[in-house]
C-alpha cells in the first residue's frame, strides 16, 4: 500500500511541537515555559531524539529561546517568541498558525 509509511507521522511534521509550544508559553507569564526532549516525545508520540531535534530547530529558527539548560530533574525553560522579540502574549500576534493541533 502506498500510504503505509513506516515512520510516524508526527515525526515529520514540527507543527505538534510548534503548537505544543506556543500553548505552554500562553499559560506562563511573559511567555516562559519549559519542556523536555522526553515530556514533548512522549506527548505527541514521536521519538526522543526526534524531539529533541525539532526543539533545536525552533531555537535556531527564533521561534523560542533556551533560557536554562534541564537536567535529570528538571526541564529545560524556554520563552517563547514569535519573531523581531515580540512574544506569544503580545496583543494582536498569533502566536501559532498551528494553536489547535496534536495538543
Amino acid at each position: 500500500d502506498s500510504n503505509d509509511t513506516s515512520s510516524n507521522e508526527k515525526d515529520s511534521d514540527p507543527r505538534c511541537l510548534i503548537a505544543l509550544c506556543a500553548n505552554l508559553a500562553s499559560l506562563r507569564d511573559a511567555g516562559r515555559f519549559f519542556l523536555s526532549c522526553h515530556d514533548a516525545a512522549d506527548r505527541l508520540d514521536m521519538e526522543l531524539k526526534q524531539a529533541w531535534r525539532y526543539l533545536r530547530m525552533l531555537r535556531a529558527d527564533g521561534l523560542i529561546e533556551w533560557v536554562e539548560a534541564g537536567n535529570k530533574c528538571r526541564a529545560s525553560r524556554y520563552w517563547w517568541i514569535a519573531g523581531n522579540g515580540t512574544t506569544a502574549l503580545d496583543p494582536g500576534i498569533d502566536p501559532c498558525p498551528y494553536a489547535y493541533c496534536c495538543v
